[in-house]
């Protein structure tokens, strides 16, 4: 199995406010995760885990209007960053420093023909190819230009090399335009000639 990534334009104008609202709850939740991990730093001289983040911000799903699982992975997503940067503070998000960014796991989405439905937001999507394979993870994320798009981490089946078949090797001769190994031979008239004045 290997994973493929696809991409897809959100249509709704009405979309990208309860999008925006989300994103807003996001930075609300890294937020915290800065402040709490900082303080935590602070007293003790210790790192919040994931884990400790997670146990903190279990239950505010309905006030962030966020799945929980949403919440777990921002909580994850900043741990993670904090390790890769060796900061013990990061810098805090807001909407005019950071793009919106919601990410989700299949379990928590319903994709149906040209939509998809998260948190009880029914989003139509531009279609620009069917999804293949099976859905994972995801996240709606947001351009540079305010534009909404979601984006599916799917698991699809590697490409499967014919079975039966000898290799086969081409010689690209003079006499005949092609010559296979198993002893079929290509030929096509000569344009050259057939064309050139006379």
């Amino acid at each position: 199995m290997s994973v493929l990534t696809l991409k897809y334009r959100i249509k709704d104008s009405t979309s990208s406010k309860h999008l925006s609202k989300m994103a807003g709850a996001i930075h609300c939740v890294w937020n915290y995760c800065n402040a709490v991990s900082l303080l935590a730093f602070r007293r003790e001289k210790t790192f919040l885990s994931a884990y400790d983040l997670h146990k903190l911000t279990a239950g505010t799903s309905k006030d962030w209007r966020l799945s929980a699982d949403t919440i777990q992975q921002v909580c994850t997503a900043y741990v993670t960053r904090r390790k890769q940067l060796k900061k013990v503070k990061l810098k805090w998000c807001s909407k005019k420093r950071a793009l919106g960014w919601i990410p989700f796991k299949a379990a928590y989405i319903k994709l149906q023909g040209n939509t998809v439905t998260y948190c009880g937001h029914r989003l139509r999507l531009w279609m620009s190819r069917p999804v293949d394979g099976v859905v994972k993870t995801g996240a709606f994320v947001q351009d540079a230009r305010g534009r909404w798009y979601v984006a599916f981490q799917c698991d699809v089946a590697d490409a499967v090399e014919p079975v039966g078949h000898l290799d086969l090797g081409l010689d690209l001769g003079l006499q005949h335009q092609i010559t296979c190994s198993d002893g079929v031979q290509y030929t096509r008239e000569n344009l050259t000639k057939t064309h050139e004045d006379a």
